[in-house]
């Protein structure tokens, strides 16, 4: 019994040396083995050498490189400071619903482009030239604009006013579609972050761009003159004029002027549809002329906002006169009371309280008239009005406060 088992012993120890040695000869010599091993990672460091050449080669490489890069960091900044500052302790994010310092009204050609160039300029005040996204833009503080004037539209026909503002969506789908230059102020971010969800690809974009459109509209159509009302306030809204034959001139230099003379083949369909579908423009059939169409628009967009401010607190003021300190103390800056982020009552008391007052005035492009540069004057113009539009002309000048 004592023999069976240390043979048995004796076979287990053979069988476990001869598996061993089995193992160590298909292994081979650890030389060759090395060298294997050190080909083997020379291959694959080889092949990716051979794919990461193939990619920085490429032309989209460089086009990620040299764009794709610095956009999502720029991206990424404004995602950190206005909508999570608390990631850096900054300002606190302003949603639509917030109030905001200042409005900013004028008419086409009246400079509220210039004013709110100004404005940023001098980091007076953080404002957007006709866009209220404060999600994605440097615009927390107000904004400027000619389009928020439909805000003091009255109306109290509500199915007119439904069919003023599928006529706009219409047009304002028409521009984004047709990818149109120049949206006339009229942008998917004028009144705030766009509720839309679509992409361009989404066969049902056009869908969900008029729904959103209509929302926006309908929630801004004659907002001012409500009891409860616009969703986005301001502490204060401003309007901005320029002398009427200067605003009339230049808008006709810019949309009725065509080879060195009037032409109303110049005058953009969608700016053409844009004022009549709100009603600043009358729906003739046919249609005015397009300088008509302009002291038409000039006349009703501030007599619209005049006849407004006998019941709402707007402050009038002539760009020709005001200056940039003067704009900010219009704004409310002058007082903390009235300041909704103190940091600009601060700034305003250091820029205009100081020394540096004297780099304030707006610039000259906020005071004359650059688009026209002597192209289209008040006479060539007069031909175009009626004996009671140029009433309304001479009428709108003295409630603005300008010689006739």
């Amino acid at each position: 019994m004592a023999g069976s088992t240390k043979k048995q012993k004796g076979n287990l120890r053979n069988r476990k040396r001869n598996e061993k040695e089995s193992k160590t000869k298909d292994a081979g010599p650890p030389e060759e083995n090395n060298n294997k091993t050190v080909e083997e990672d020379d291959q694959s460091l080889e092949s990716n050498q051979t794919i990461w050449e193939t990619i920085r080669r490429h032309p989209l490489f460089w086009g990620f490189v040299l764009l794709g890069i610095p956009y999502g960091s720029y991206l990424i900044f404004r995602w950190v400071v206005l909508q999570h500052p608390f990631l850096s302790s900054m300002r606190p994010p302003v949603a639509l619903s917030d109030e905001r310092q200042v409005l900013i009204l004028g008419s086409m050609s009246s400079g509220t482009s210039s004013i709110a160039a100004d404005l940023r300029g001098h980091q007076i005040l953080e404002v957007g030239h006709e866009d209220t996204d404060a999600t994605w833009k440097f615009v927390r503080d107000g904004t400027v604009s000619w389009f928020h004037g439909i805000r003091f539209i009255s109306t109290t026909d509500d199915a007119d006013k439904v069919i003023r503002i599928a006529k706009t969506c219409a047009v304002s789908w028409l521009i984004t579609s047709k990818s149109i230059s120049g949206n006339h102020g009229f942008g998917p971010t004028l009144f705030g972050n766009p509720e839309y969800e679509c992409s361009f690809w989404n066969p049902y974009f056009r869908k969900c761009y008029l729904s959103s459109c209509h929302k926006a509209l309908l929630r801004e159509f004659g907002c001012a003159l409500e009891p409860e009302g616009c969703q986005t306030p301001y502490k204060k809204t401003l309007l901005q004029t320029r002398e009427p034959w200067k605003i009339i001139t230049s808008l006709s230099a810019k949309y009725c002027y065509k080879n060195g003379k009037i032409d109303d083949s110049a005058y953009p369909e969608t700016l053409q549809r844009l004022l009549s579908s709100v009603g600043w423009v009358s729906a003739n059939d046919p249609p005015l002329s397009c300088p008509t169409q302009m002291m038409e628009y000039v006349v009703s967009y501030y007599s619209t906002i005049l006849e407004a401010s006998k019941s709402i607190d707007i402050t009038v003021y002539p760009i020709e006169n005001a200056s940039l300190c003067d704009v900010a103390r219009m704004a409310g800056l002058d007082s903390p009371e009235t300041t909704i982020w103190q940091d600009n009552h601060h700034k305003y008391q250091s820029m205009c309280n100081g020394e540096d007052i004297e780099g304030t005035e707006t610039t000259p492009r906020a005071k004359s008239n650059e688009i026209n540069k002597g192209r289209v004057s008040k006479e060539d113009l007069q031909p175009y009005a009626t004996p009671a539009l140029l009433k309304q002309i001479d009428k709108l000048h003295s409630k603005l406060g300008y010689a006739s």
